[in-house]
């Protein structure tokens, strides 16, 4: 079962990754919740690991916490391969 971002998680989500690469913006949560074509639903938060331990960290963190997470590249898709299909998840 996926669970929306707690204060807690988000809160240990910021201290691993530091607060410039957390955000809970609703404007760039719209931005990196859409593709060029579609828009999914917004997701709770967004998050920039700056290498491969600090995304580990942060999926360890959102898997213990059961929040899901999108994964979301250069975001010039046009397949709609990224976009939220439902609440409650974290980009």
């Amino acid at each position: 079962m996926t669970h929306a971002i707690t204060k807690p998680t988000l809160a240990a989500l910021t201290q691993s990754l530091g607060s410039d690469n957390v955000s809970t913006d609703l404007a760039e949560r719209e931005l990196f919740s859409q593709d060029i074509w579609a828009k999914g639903e917004t997701a709770d938060f967004v998050i920039s690991p700056k290498n491969t331990q600090d995304l580990a960290e942060a999926v360890k963190l959102a898997a213990r916490d059961g929040v899901a997470l999108n994964p979301r590249g250069g975001g010039m898709s046009y397949t709609k391969g990224y976009t939220p299909s439902r609440s409650k998840v974290g980009i």
